[in-house]
């Protein structure tokens, strides 16, 4: 477990979601542990270990090391591992190879051009509340969600888990458009408890109510409380395909860390697996 001390220096200096411990906490059931400056999570004897120091940066010679120390420490039968490059001896895990976080630095110019129009014809149609909980109709929109694609029950599991994660962790919100008849079109779950950043973590369309920018619409209100609360950057979480890339580039946000996820040979699968896929959608 985290120490009082450990969780408010793990707290200031994460970039990427996995390192925010309340959050993988609350939908993995995994514990968070701080080991020679990387954080990873213990569930039952399976660790998963993110290969991104909190400080300083990535020295892959030593990533090995540090791995190896940790295993042994935790007595794990198998270990998961996020990382910029997969060290030798690694297996790659998932079918869509490396990807990167994409970062949005929220000292860039005001949105202008067809972004701008696009929020402004959303706006007309749609207002934004900021909230701390979700309620029916938000667990009904994933309800939705999860009904219209095919996904495993590992993963159907994690975004149960969503409501805890929000109800546990004071630091993340919610943001919800509304129509002009005050139903859901969309919200977006994001995340603020680091120092710099702020966590773009999910957004959920209502297939019955989708209004065009909507998406836009939720993060540019997620951008404003970022600049409001002292931020520097958003993580906009991964590249996944050119459709969503696409999304985050539109808004200027740039690749910033390589993104690997990989097993020891052996190692079972595990919630966490879901939990990085479910991050990714």
């Amino acid at each position: 477990m985290l120490e009082p001390e450990e969780r408010d220096y793990v707290y200031r200096r994460a970039c990427i979601p996995e390192q925010v411990p309340g959050y993988v906490a609350a939908v993995s059931g995994a514990e968070p542990f701080l080991r020679d400056d990387y954080l990873c999570y213990l569930a039952g004897e399976m660790l998963i270990f993110v290969g991104y120091p909190l400080e300083g940066p990535v020295a892959a010679e030593k990533l090995r090391e540090h791995l190896q120390a940790a295993k042994e420490r935790f007595k794990a039968t198998g270990l998961t591992l996020i990382a910029p490059q997969a060290p030798p001896g690694f297996r790659p895990l998932g079918s869509t190879g490396p990807d990167h976080y994409f970062r949005l630095d929220l000292e860039k110019p005001a949105l202008q051009g067809k972004l701008l129009y696009t929020l402004n014809r959303a706006a007309r149609e749609l207002r934004v509340e900021e909230g701390g909980e979700l309620r029916e109709e938000h667990i009904s929109c994933v309800a939705e969600f999860l009904d219209s694609r095919k996904i495993g029950k590992d993963t159907r599991m994690i975004f149960s888990r969503i409501p805890e994660y929000i109800a546990a962790v004071s630091t993340s919100r919610v943001f919800t458009a509304r129509d002009g008849a005050g139903r859901l079109s969309a919200f977006t779950v994001a995340e603020f408890g680091s120092r710099d950043y702020a966590f773009y973590m999910f957004n959920f369309r209502s297939p019955g109510n989708q209004v065009p920018g909507v998406s836009d619409l939720l993060l540019n209100e997620l951008v404003a409380k970022a600049r409001a609360l002292g931020k520097h950057y958003v993580n906009l979480g991964l590249g996944i395909n050119e459709g969503v890339a696409f999304f985050k580039r539109k808004w200027g946000a740039y690749p910033f860390l390589p993104y690997v996820e990989c097993q020891l040979p052996g190692s079972k699968p595990s919630l966490f697996k879901s939990l990085l896929r479910s991050l990714k959608s």
